[in-house]
């Protein structure tokens, strides 16, 4: 989004021309938290879900939320059908700002994310110019992505609830100083977390979960819904894939958490908020103490597919559509194991071993929400301490 305020020459008090992402995600309220996990017995599938910032579940929110807090306007413009979203995409773009776009990542042939994401791979991106049939992007990478219009329009069209969704920001000015920039966000962000809409955006959905792990909630524990196979693959290998592979900063969001308390800590001159930076950095560890954990070193198999998921995902930030073949290998190597292990093969746990293995893995998990529970009773402490709740 800083790219979108850029374009419009929108700059924020006490900051200036550059405004960092991490000091707009914080703007935005920060952290959240999603845990699912389903089970279809039918098809022999199961799966599992981690996200871990606020509206996660709701770009479109976000974004309006951000604006709203700057004192800011957007339009928004969705379209049921491909040659009016392509239509409207060409006139927004004759202003010379970048354009949000709302698209399904799976879609998206330079990512090679294999179709384990197709229909499902919810994500924006901005979009800066079209000339001759094709389409230059913003995207995770570090430089503009070149595109066919064709293939811009099929990922924005496959996820039907988004509609071929458009979001242009309305040039302006804001008024709101920093510090209040900064404590609205925070606050967004711990209400949002003290009442979820729904059981799986909470932290104590992430006790729950830790709770399955160790073998409790009946039809609901992970020895019940990812038995012994590819459906425990399927479960060990989201876990590390959502936590340090999919968007994000590779620890469920909290490495950027604690950069903007730190950004924001050393503008305003808050010790405390600093303070709370070290406690976001810790937990940013201990995410990915736990992505390792799901597929450890010590289990070759395991291992070659965790650093093959990570290898994808630093090619890519690094250079871009250059690492699409890392990403599709991983996405390879991942389905070919599941595939052996549906076929009959050993899973890399000895099977007297797997309650043992998931017992620890509870015993992460149930830490880290004592942790983010810890932080989040911080935050509010700070919140009271200024009148705001």
């Amino acid at each position: 989004m800083a790219i979108q305020l850029e374009g419009c020459g929108i700059t924020l008090p006490e900051v200036g021309e550059k405004v960092s992402e991490e000091m707009l995600f914080g703007i935005g309220g920060g952290i959240g938290c999603g845990v699912f996990q389903f089970v279809y017995e039918k098809n022999d599938f199961s799966s599992f879900y981690l996200a871990g910032r606020c509206h996660w579940d709701d770009s479109l929110a976000w974004y309006r939320g951000v604006l709203e807090r700057l004192g800011l306007e957007c339009e928004v413009f969705e379209s049921g059908g491909k040659r009016a979203a392509a239509k409207t995409l060409g006139l927004w773009l004759q202003s010379g700002r970048p354009v949000i776009a709302w698209v399904d990542a799976g879609s998206l042939p330079y990512r090679g994310l294999g179709g384990f994401l197709d229909g499902g791979g919810y994500h924006t991106l901005s979009v800066y110019e079209e000339a001759d049939g094709r389409i230059w992007l913003g995207d995770l990478a570090p430089d503009p992505i070149s595109v066919e219009a064709g293939l811009l329009a099929d990922a924005r069209a496959r996820i039907r609830k988004h509609r071929n969704r458009l979001l242009r920001i309305t040039p302006g000015e804001v008024e709101a100083d920093l510090a209040d920039l900064v404590w609205s966000g925070l606050e967004y962000g711990w209400r949002a977390l003290q009442n979820p809409r729904v059981a799986g955006f909470s932290l104590a959905a992430l006790q729950t979960w830790g709770q399955r792990l160790a073998g409790s909630g009946g039809k609901h524990a992970w020895s019940t819904a990812f038995p012994v196979g590819h459906r425990l693959l399927a479960g060990l290998t989201s876990i590390t894939r959502f936590i340090e592979s999919f968007d994000g900063d590779g620890c469920l969001h909290r490495r950027l958490m604690a950069r903007f308390l730190r950004e924001a800590g050393g503008r305003l001159d808050d010790r405390e908020l600093l303070a709370l930076a070290g406690d976001y950095d810790a937990l940013a560890d201990s995410w990915q103490g736990l992505a390792r954990a799901a597929l450890p070193d010590e289990i070759a198999p395991l291992a070659d597919l965790r650093r093959g998921l990570a290898d994808a995902r630093v090619g890519y930030l690094s250079s871009g559509p250059e690492a699409r073949t890392q990403n599709e290998a991983a996405v390879a190597a991942i389905e070919t194991l599941g595939a052996d292990l549906s076929g009959g093969a050993s899973f890399p746990i000895a099977e007297a071993e797997v309650p043992g293995f998931l017992a620890s893995l509870s015993g992460l998990v149930l830490d880290i929400v004592e942790r983010e529970n810890a932080a989040q009773e911080k935050i509010g402490s700070l919140l009271s301490g200024r009148g705001r709740i």
